[in-house]
């Protein structure tokens, strides 16, 4: 059973992280971002960027594209997507790609997150993990749930608060569905909380790099 679940707050492990641990990960995420991605500074092809940037748009838009659910969380949740793809966008036709870049990866995991709720309702899945998995899972997701509101101030945008709110409710939907033996929700909702916490690590990173402290 994923630990502290019938009180997260009264365990010590649970209480937020503090300052130097944070940075030391949004560092370390930094370092890889730009390691990896062909969008940061230094890694710049020009139209084989903006190329990769629209592809990731697209699958974005792919994903929430009549997509129907009613619940108020997962339509906030399709709504960030599309406010992040509308700005990466922007940001691509500005030839800006340092910021194009990190919000279309903001966009794609807002969607996989959408996605991942809209699997949660299919009762055709059978392929979930074990419950030693998803314990797993579950703990460790919950601690990256923490410091949600940590990215979001990191970036300063002020739009991301919502994206806060939504990883600590899918977290706590699936320490719930945990709770009550529903494997399919508990692995979906997991993710769609993760995904979130992806998407302000991203949205920090459009805010916080390099171009963007030349720019502002």
């Amino acid at each position: 059973m994923p630990k502290g679940l019938e009180s997260e707050e009264s365990r010590p492990g649970w209480a937020a992280l503090d300052t130097t641990a944070m940075r030391t990960t949004i560092a370390a995420i930094f370092v890889v971002l730009l390691a990896t991605s062909p969008v940061f500074p230094g890694k710049a092809n020009g139209t084989s960027d903006e190329r990769r940037i629209e592809d990731r748009l697209a699958r974005a838009r792919n994903k929430i594209d009549d997509v129907m659910l009613r619940d108020a969380d997962a339509k906030e949740l399709i709504k960030r997507s599309r406010i992040y793809i509308a700005r990466a966008e922007t940001a691509l036709a500005n030839h800006h790609l340092a910021f194009a870049g990190p919000l279309s990866e903001a966009a794609e995991a807002l969607s996989l997150a959408v996605d991942h709720v809209v699997r949660s309702r299919d009762v055709t899945r059978t392929d979930y993990p074990s419950q030693k998995r998803l314990s797993e899972r579950l703990d460790s997701v919950s601690l990256r749930v923490q410091q949600a509101s940590y990215f979001q101030k990191l970036g300063g945008d002020s739009t991301a608060k919502a994206l806060v709110g939504l990883a600590r409710r899918y977290n706590e939907r699936a320490r719930d569905s945990y709770r009550h033996g529903k494997r399919r929700e508990t692995d979906e909702y997991t993710i769609a909380a993760d995904e979130i916490v992806r998407a302000l690590e991203y949205i920090a990173y459009a805010q916080t790099s390099p171009e963007a402290r030349r720019r502002g």
